[in-house]
């Protein structure tokens, strides 16, 4: 039994194809449906450590190696410690303090400090990798700067530095053109071009990975985000496939507008958690829960994906969210998930 978001059932104006209802004389035949909402439905992204035996353990196989006299031993150089306040004689959990509640904690901080990061200042690291475009204009699939610079300043706005890396940071780099690939193909390119086949990559956990294609591995699919390795770190743009769609947008300002939706889930924005957030309504025209999220003034619901750059801050009433505010800036490193053992 299915709850359709009010006690009459299923709307006439949300139906579309793919939904598993037929008509008969002009009468919806679904039978029977709930007539309250499910307690407890959907995901649930926390882990309970308790009813669990095995220990999960997302910490480095290695720790990072940085460089500088260390005298207290605690992974951390005397000149880091000595610029941000900290005593170098004193050794402290680096591994776990996280002045800033950015989701880095500070030897993290201290090997991007080479990028101007802070501990004291919050930071989000993206390395675009992008695939050569086949497309007859050759409108390239990297990023633009004028339309990356536009994007770090909406974040710039709410005191959060975004570093994006399109091979100004250490990475960042074109593939060769290929015309099509799988979900297996695009895991192999997170391997082969972002954590370049190392496992104690110091980018894992401090960079979100992105991936530009013409097309990608879904046709119906803009763009996505996907479990890199462990953890919900990284996403996709099929640029090509959106220019199509939507050809009065410049390239440059799609893949910016995805950056931004798609950089939404790895950092806690989910389906799960807002009616707006990924809402397939939108797409139907005259469809009532459309006046629901309309309010939502986020690039993270569908109405505004393409029109929004920025997520809502809750500030419109019933039905709006603040995006802002329920940012969890380590959720890509805390979203391990394993195959159930046999």
């Amino acid at each position: 039994m299915n709850w359709w978001g009010s006690i009459f059932g299923p709307a006439l104006l949300h139906r579309k194809v793919k939904d598993r209802i037929y008509f008969k004389l002009g009468f919806i035949r679904f039978f029977p449906w709930q007539i309250r909402e499910n307690e407890n439905a959907g995901s649930n992204w926390e882990i309970d450590y308790e009813k669990y035996q095995n220990e999960i353990n997302s910490s480095r196989f290695k720790e990072i190696e940085l460089p500088g006299k260390d005298t207290d031993n605690d992974f951390i150089p005397d000149w880091w410690e000595e610029e941000f306040g900290y005593n170098p004689n004193k050794r402290d959990d680096h591994k776990i303090l996280d002045p800033d509640g950015d989701g880095l904690n500070n030897i993290e901080e201290c090997y991007t400090y080479q990028w101007n990061s802070s501990p004291f200042q919050k930071d989000i690291f993206i390395e675009y990798d992008w695939i050569e475009s086949g497309t007859s204009n050759n409108i390239a699939n990297k990023p633009t700067e004028g339309n990356s610079n536009q994007l770090i300043k909406v974040f710039s706005d709410h005191n959060i530095t975004l570093h994006l890396d399109n091979g100004s940071l250490g990475g960042g780099e074109m593939i060769p053109y290929i015309s099509e690939f799988s979900m297996f193909d695009l895991r192999d390119m997170y391997w082969d071009y972002f954590l370049h086949n190392d496992l104690n990559n110091p980018r894992k956990g401090i960079f979100h990975w992105c991936l530009i294609s013409d097309y990608g591995p879904y046709p119906g699919f803009p763009g996505f985000a996907v479990f890199g390795w462990d953890h919900l770190d990284s996403f996709q743009i099929s640029a090509q496939r959106i220019k199509e769609s939507h050809p009065f947008k410049s390239k440059g300002y799609i893949i910016a507008s995805i950056t931004m939706h798609e950089l939404g889930h790895n950092l806690g924005l989910v389906v799960d958690d807002h009616l707006g957030i990924d809402n397939d309504v939108a797409s139907i025209p005259f469809a009532l829960e459309i006046f629901k999220i309309s309010r939502y003034k986020s690039c993270m619901n569908y109405l505004y994906t393409y029109s929004i750059l920025d997520y809502s801050d809750g500030s419109r009433g019933k039905k709006d969210v603040d995006d802002w505010g329920k940012i969890d800036f380590g959720f890509f490193k805390n979203t391990h998930f394993e195959w159930p053992k046999n």
